[in-house]
């Protein structure tokens, strides 16, 4: 089971980098969301990040 813990929050890329010239806005916003995963014996905040539609686990707290 899981729980969002708190709201998220958005960050930019560095968009005047020669990396990221020219992308659209959607591209560059990065989303950070901290949920609460409960298991059977233990739970954890687990921080989620979505990046150019793709997701990823930045971070885990016991």
């Amino acid at each position: 089971m899981a729980e969002e813990v708190g709201s998220y929050w958005e960050e930019l890329l560095p968009w005047w980098t020669t990396e990221n010239l020219g992308k659209e806005l959607e591209k560059l916003t990065v989303r950070h969301f901290l949920v609460r995963a409960n298991g059977p014996q233990r739970s954890a905040v687990v921080e989620l990040v979505q990046r150019a539609g793709t997701w990823f686990v930045e971070g885990v707290e016991d």
